[in-house]
């Protein structure tokens, strides 16, 4: 291609879109800032079904990022029916396939933002999902800890690829908090994702309470958890948030002395990195691909899978406020330097160089 061609017009693939966080909302920032940055912005999902984008979840991505009003958000049966672009970026394994077939675009990306195999058991999905990772294509990976993992088990072309640590949004504000009153425990809880590790973290929680009772206020939050209220007794004990709305969670994090959050996947989830910045000391699972990140009793709790050494390591820290406020400074300094400026700035000129 002729290096002097402007590739303007970028098109992103995307699965259906049903709720704005996670991985879709880093897609719709970083399409936001290329937008103002003069390109032409469009969301593509191929989908044979009936179902289109909600009339809620696209005011909430109007209100999120004003930039995108009048950005086309477009459904489409077949490859065939996607518009002509400069630049296709997959940004999950199903549409990596719909990229494959793709003809009328210069350049090709695959925007990868955790080892999406793991979402599943070994059999079909797992294998067709893995095979996506030797498809032909420039490449984007979310954090250094997965990009590492991708080259030490895929071919990866460091000529076509580039990885970015998460910034973090500057409402996130860090809150001070003395261990003499109530603990307040946050636990991200979601049933829907595996890697979340729901039932571990409810056994943790229920343990915890039994053996602090009244001195500790435990919240869970994630998603709508409704459902299992009537289930069991256990759930009774705990306030039960559901989904917290984006605009009110700097407040709901900054009122935490400890938020749980597990990932067993190999990306660490923009949670823990929220949580540190607005002073909450973080705890979560040993995870090999995010030790570039989390250090054990240094800038959080690091814990293995059982419930008993979960509640001694969160025990000792509610016992010793001098280690908790030095792990809480060192994670303050850790994601001091987050920044979504410097990420937006990196995938732009990535993006030019393609």
């Amino acid at each position: 291609m002729d290096d002097q061609v402007e590739l303007k017009k970028i098109i992103w693939l995307v699965p259906r879109i049903r709720n704005v966080y996670g991985g879709l909302f880093t897609i719709l920032r970083i399409g936001s800032y290329l937008k103002k940055e003069n390109y032409e912005v469009k969301f593509i999902t191929v989908d044979n079904s009936n179902i289109s984008i909600s009339k809620k979840t696209l005011n909430n991505i109007n209100e999120y990022f004003p930039n995108l009003r009048d950005a086309d958000f477009l459904k489409v049966k077949t490859v065939e029916e996607i518009p002509n672009s400069d630049i296709a970026i997959a940004t999950f394994w199903t549409t990596a396939y719909k990229l494959l077939k793709i003809r009328n675009t210069r350049k090709k990306i695959y925007f990868i933002q955790d080892f999406e195999p793991s979402f599943y058991k070994a059999g079909t999905l797992y294998a067709l999902s893995e095979q996506t990772y030797f498809f032909p294509f420039h490449r984007i990976i979310n954090t250094k800890g997965l990009y590492d993992y991708l080259s030490s088990h895929y071919k990866v072309d460091n000529t076509k690829t580039m990885y970015f640590t998460p910034g973090i949004d500057q409402r996130y504000e860090y809150a001070e908090k003395e261990l003499n009153k109530k603990i307040k425990i946050f636990f991200y809880g979601r049933v829907s994702a595996e890697r979340n590790a729901f039932s571990l973290g409810i056994s943790a929680l229920k343990a915890l309470k039994e053996k602090y009772k009244n001195d500790v206020e435990i919240v869970v939050a994630g998603e709508d958890l409704n459902f299992l209220a009537n289930k069991s007794n256990v759930f009774g004990q705990f306030s039960m948030k559901g989904n917290v709305p984006y605009e009110q969670l700097p407040s709901f994090y900054s009122q935490f002395h400890i938020g749980i959050v597990f990932m067993f996947t190999k990306h660490p989830s923009y949670i823990p990195l929220e949580l540190m910045k607005s002073g909450c000391l973080v705890v979560t699972n040993f995870n090999q691909a995010n030790y570039w990140l989390f250090k054990d009793k240094v800038n959080c709790l690091l814990v293995p899978p059982n419930v008993n050494q979960i509640v001694e390591k969160i025990s000792e820290i509610i016992s010793n406020e001098s280690l908790y406020k030095r792990i809480i400074s060192n994670a303050m300094k850790t994601v001091k330097n987050f920044d979504w400026d410097l990420v937006l700035s990196d995938v732009r000129r990535f993006i030019n160089k393609v």
